[in-house]
């Protein structure tokens, strides 16, 4: 018999070894899973957090509704926004009112002077702003148009 092991049967010596290696690996890997499961909580949450960061960089534009209300140069073709022909000093004589959504049907098209100012649209939130208005914490923005076709300028 050799010295330091117990007198077991041949076969058994083998599967106790076995056995003992294998709880300490289980424990090995139960220790490891709990530290793994922070980590891999922590590093979801640092992802999310930057796509948030992110998403105030992602800007949206709010174009002109389809209701908005619109005075048409029947010579020209184009449409004007009604603010646009008042800052200008523009008569609104012999001009036809009536809705963006008609003017695009006539195929008319916005003023090029109207339109690269900046009538025909306006700032919206970013992609994280339009998340926290949903989620209530963010006011909407106040809109250029009313429902009923109106402007707010």
């Amino acid at each position: 018999m050799k010295k330091g092991r117990a007198c077991l049967p041949q076969g058994h010596e083998h599967s106790d070894r076995e056995h003992r290696l294998r709880e300490t690996a289980d424990r090995y890997l139960a220790v490891r899973e709990q530290k793994r499961r922070p980590r891999s909580l922590a590093r979801l949450l640092v992802v999310v957090l930057c796509m948030f960061v992110a998403g105030f960089f992602l800007e949206n534009t709010v174009h002109v509704p389809a209701a908005a209300w619109v005075y048409v140069d029947l010579g020209q073709r184009v449409y004007y926004a009604p603010t646009y022909l008042r800052d200008s000093g523009r008569d609104t004589a012999g001009m036809l009112l009536t809705t963006v959504g008609e003017a695009k049907k006539m195929q008319y098209a916005p003023d090029p002077g109207a339109r690269n100012a900046g009538y025909f649209q306006q700032p919206g939130r970013s992609m994280s702003g339009r998340i926290l208005q949903s989620l209530g914490l963010l006011p909407p923005l106040p809109s250029r148009w009313n429902r009923d076709g109106t402007w707010n300028w």
